[in-house]
């Protein structure tokens, strides 16, 4: 999912911005219990609504994306 969705995010800021390489950020961690204590592994991923201007080694200024249309959505 995050490959999928980052590779979007890096498509809109090249069209949007002309970013050729930006660089997605996101934070993931499994949570393995509901709150019933039952077994129901699942992921939660916070992720930045944009992308670093920079490369790896310097990121550069943050680029803040637009919210994704539907489209968009579907696409991922």
């Amino acid at each position: 999912l995050l490959r999928s969705l980052f590779a979007e995010q890096r498509s809109r800021a090249r069209v949007l911005y002309g970013i050729r390489k930006g660089q997605c950020c996101s934070v993931t961690f499994i949570q393995r219990f509901g709150s019933a204590l039952n077994f129901t592994p699942h992921f939660h991923a916070l992720v930045l609504d944009g992308v670093y201007a920079g490369p790896s080694h310097r990121p550069g200024d943050f680029v803040a994306l637009y919210l994704p249309e539907i489209e968009d959505v579907a696409r991922v």
